[in-house]
């Protein structure tokens, strides 16, 4: 495109009738020279591809930086729910979307071992209060002089293990969701309930009715959204620019339209040795957005402080051979009749980039009112080098 532009602009200075001069070299003398082209368009010629001229402006900028990241929760606010005993997935409670509480029940499984933990603690149960009985006969005893020191001590200790032995069934119930004090003879129960450790919204669902499950294959998902921060990579080259308390634009990669506002709160004080990159955690300001997920990609748009500094418009930019240029206003002269304008290029060191202007600076003094090329300037890039290329 930039090539058809430039024999467009060719042709157009053909048909006008006027040829610029031949570009001609001249060196400034400094600590060092710094090559400058001087390139002369007539009146029309300067018309016909609308070049504009201006003064570098003080204009009120600030650093702007995009980081790469993904969205992410702290490990104590995502959980995976699995059973903890294998057996078969009889009713489903919930679909993926739905929010949960911490405790309520998602799913039953039928599990036959939890059946026979039921009839053991029952058991358990019935030896405890027979332990209890014969304690308190042996104490009974103890008390009218009539009963033998050894079998007291005996029936103390035989309670002790009974109690002992139906508080670790209890336990063991629990821990499947059974609750111990439902439970008795004739009333077991077959069907084991599974819970949720977190509030959140379920994000996956991994089983369906009458499918078998065991220990190490979890059956849903659980994410507490509201508890979702964004993870930045700051390379080593961008830290100075990045500080707590920034705000940040955060855009979803794979959904363009949503924007979140978020602020950095944290700053990681090691780098990653491979990617020479540091991580910055910023918080979502913007909760209004409840389906958002755990890994979605994220670009973050950070923005510095502004502060005044002298910018010229992005147009007046080109590039060349990898390095920056400007053109200045050097004067006007009459030739065979035609008002000769003259441009010189000036190398320039580009800085801070923010709403279509870019900070200059010059390695070589530049008297204050030069004027310069603010608009097209990419058309004089063009004639200075073939290899110009107009800076966005």
């Amino acid at each position: 495109m930039r090539k058809i532009l430039y024999f467009i602009f060719i042709y157009i200075i053909g048909l006008l009738g006027g040829s610029c001069s031949n570009p001609t070299t001249s060196h400034i003398s400094t600590e060092e020279e710094h090559k400058s082209e001087e390139i002369k368009l007539t009146a029309a010629q300067v018309k016909a591809v609308d070049i504009q001229i201006g003064e570098i402006s003080l204009v009120s900028l600030g650093v702007t930086l995009k980081a790469n990241g993904e969205l992410v929760v702290n490990p104590q606010d995502e959980a995976l729910i699995a059973p903890l005993a294998s057996g078969l997935v009889k009713r489903i409670l919930v679909k993926e979307g739905d929010r949960v509480a911490k405790g309520s029940v998602v799913a039953y499984m039928e599990n036959f071992e939890v059946v026979g933990l039921q009839q053991d603690y029952l058991v358990a149960k019935e030896e405890e209060m027979l332990a209890n009985q014969e304690l308190e006969r042996q104490k009974a005893l103890a008390k009218e002089g009539a009963g033998i020191k050894k079998n007291l001590q005996q029936a103390v200790t035989n309670a002790q293990i009974a109690s002992t032995k139906t508080a670790m069934l209890s336990r063991q119930l629990t821990l499947y969701g059974v609750n111990p004090s439902t439970i008795g003879k004739g009333h077991l129960m077959t069907e084991m309930p599974l819970t949720s450790p977190i509030s959140g919204i379920v994000t996956e669902v991994n089983c369906t009715m009458g499918s078998y499950a065991d220990l190490q294959a979890p059956l849903m998902k659980v994410v507490n959204n509201a508890a979702i921060y964004c993870r930045l990579n700051i390379f080593e080259k961008d830290m100075a620019a990045v500080s707590q308390g920034q705000k940040v634009e955060i855009r979803l990669i794979n959904r363009p339209k949503i924007l979140l506002e978020g602020e950095v709160v944290l700053l990681t004080q090691a780098i990653e040795t491979g990617t020479k990159s540091l991580t910055a955690r910023v918080k979502i300001l913007d909760r209004k957005n409840n389906d958002l997920v755990p890994g979605m990609p994220v670009i973050g748009i950070i923005t510095s402080e502004n502060s005044e500094v002298e910018a010229l418009p992005d147009d007046a930019i080109v590039i060349s051979e990898g390095k920056h240029y400007v053109f200045a206003l050097d004067g006007q002269e009459e030739e065979n009749g035609q008002v000769m304008t003259h441009f010189k290029s000036i190398e320039i060191i580009p800085g801070m980039k923010d709403r279509g202007y870019t900070q200059v600076k010059f390695p070589i003094p530049v008297k204050s009112g030069t004027q310069f090329v603010v608009k097209n300037a990419f058309y004089l890039g063009s004639m200075m080098s073939e290899h110009g290329d107009h800076e966005h």
